[in-house]
């Protein structure tokens, strides 16, 4: 079983839905709690037991500010439209449908549809809580719909038009969509070809959602700070010290005194960019739209880095990944 975030969101909407479907028929608990009781020891065989269990939750219930979709739903954002049509379009279904309003089914959705405010990372969870607890309400309506249409004669010379749109829409996405890397994607592609050309070995503090993508790159050639396996393999202290840089709060310098770095990629204007450029320690050698790439002034390491990027120029075009 894959025990991610939406393993516990998971378990957490099979717990409620057990809780409020036993207070309306507690004469049907044999039916509901033995399957759902199973369920809950079947998430213990795993190789670590229960402390795989508890390790999740501890990683669930803390802030991960530093990890994107773990943080909330921008609705003043694309996604954020998306949201709200799909909420919408579920209050406008269960209003005008015709079938049986099942409040255990409505208040889940409810219930679901409020996760992506906390984290963007539910609004997949919500696309499914939408087909499952909303979806027969929505097919009513639109068969409502089309029953009232039937009445309107449509013109011959338009009845085409939904299928050629539809070709257009089809077209365009198989054929007008680039796999290659956007600058709209924030990674750091030309700070890593650079990296990589001047055969730079050494240790790399990095931005967090940048550290797998700087593995498959240039590992093992570059020790990365940190990635998304977290805890997994970065000590609890080593993780907080990295909190600290990442948001340029209280000791931010504690993980460079630590485990001195030779070199920094990270975000360009975020906050330890900002800071480090003030650093007598270190030097900025690159910049562009997405990244900054800073060299310890003492490393060994950076100085063949320091000398290439001199003559380096970022490439006109970006490979395909990986």
């Amino acid at each position: 079983m894959n025990l991610h975030g939406g393993f516990l969101a998971g378990c957490g909407v099979l717990g409620v839905w057990t809780i409020a479907h036993l207070a309306l028929n507690r004469h049907r608990w044999l039916q509901v709690a033995p399957p759902v009781a199973l369920s809950a020891l079947a998430t213990l065989v795993n190789p670590y037991g229960w402390d795989l269990l508890r390790f999740l939750l501890e990683t669930a219930t803390g802030d991960r500010p530093e990890i994107a979709d773990r943080t909330p739903l921008a609705i003043r954002s694309s996604l954020g439209l998306v949201y709200l049509a799909i909420v919408g379009l579920a209050l406008l279904s269960v209003y005008f449908s015709t079938l049986p309003r099942r409040p255990i089914l409505i208040g889940l959705f409810m219930l679901v549809a409020v996760m992506p405010l906390v984290a963007v990372r539910h609004l997949p969870l919500m696309g499914l809580a939408f087909a499952i607890f909303i979806g027969e309400h929505v097919g009513v309506v639109w068969h409502q719909i089309i029953r009232q249409q039937r009445d309107v004669a449509i013109p011959r010379q338009l009845q085409a038009v939904p299928w050629v749109l539809a070709i257009v829409v089809i077209a365009s996405g198989m054929f007008g969509f680039s796999w290659r890397f956007a600058a709209g994607m924030n990674i750091p592609y030309n700070a890593m070809i650079l990296l990589r050309e001047s055969d730079f070995r050494g240790k790399l503090t990095n931005d967090f959602g940048w550290g797998q993508f700087l593995i498959w790159h240039l590992g093992p050639a570059v020790q990365v700070g940190m990635d998304g396996r977290r805890e997994t393999v970065y000590p609890h202290h080593i993780y907080e010290q990295y909190l600290d840089f990442h948001t340029g709060l209280n000791d931010w310098e504690a993980i460079l005194r630590y485990a001195p770095p030779d070199a920094i990629l990270i975000q360009r204007d975020s906050p330890p960019a900002n800071l480090l450029a003030l650093h007598p320690d270190w030097q900025q050698i690159f910049a562009d739209e997405i990244s900054v790439l800073f060299v310890n002034t003492s490393s060994t390491a950076a100085q063949a880095l320091t000398r290439y990027v001199q003559t380096f120029a970022p490439p006109a075009e970006v490979a395909v990944f990986p």
